[in-house]
């Protein structure tokens, strides 16, 4: 399902609506389809697994003979195989980027972990932070013992400290207090 996007697209690019429909058929019998088209013989090969479906191989000849039944039978051993090792890249490509946040977030909590100064500390995880959402602008904001909001840590994307608090919204603020959850904000181009 996450990859009919691609197949709509290429469908509907580079493909007839003739085409189409055999695709469609061949997967919901999940079984390879032969048939004449324009004097060519197309032979529609379901790449599915169960309810995931990756694409359909299509093989044509150049009006040649029909599709023989072991050229048919070699198409279903070869689909199983095909389509196994699409989805597997696909989870493998999962894999990295999974594997590739982990080892930024370790390297983060190294860095966490040898400082050892709370004002440090905090710049590190406005820092961080901007860095992982790749944001412009970030602020630490803490409750200090008289119960106020007091400014930490303001910061720009190339990590210099901002004094200057007149680009922060204070509705922003308060609704990030309100429903006590992040808010991401994007600025337009008024020219754009």
């Amino acid at each position: 399902a996450e990859n009919n996007h691609f197949l709509k697209f290429n469908l509907q690019k580079n493909l007839s609506a003739r085409y189409q429909k055999y695709i469609e058929k061949c997967l919901e019998i999940n079984k390879p389809i032969t048939r004449k088209i324009e004097k060519i013989n197309v032979l529609f090969i379901p790449l599915k697994i169960k309810s995931a479906e990756i694409g359909t191989l299509i093989i044509a000849d150049d009006g040649e003979f029909p599709f023989q039944d072991y050229e048919i039978a070699i198409a279903k051993i070869i689909r199983l195989h095909l389509t196994s090792i699409l989805m597997r890249i696909t989870e493998f490509e999962d894999l990295n980027k999974d594997m590739a946040l982990m080892t930024k977030l370790v390297t983060v909590l190294r860095k966490f972990f040898s400082i050892f100064t709370i004002d440090k500390l905090e710049q590190e995880i406005v820092s961080f932070l901007l860095d992982f959402t790749k944001g412009s602008r970030g602020f630490l904001i803490i409750k200090d013992a008289s119960e106020n909001y007091k400014f930490k840590v303001t910061q720009d994307a190339s990590n210099n400290l901002m004094s200057d608090y007149k680009y922060i919204n204070k509705t922003v603020l308060s609704d990030v207090q309100r429903l006590g959850e992040p808010i991401f904000i994007a600025e337009n181009d008024i020219n754009e």
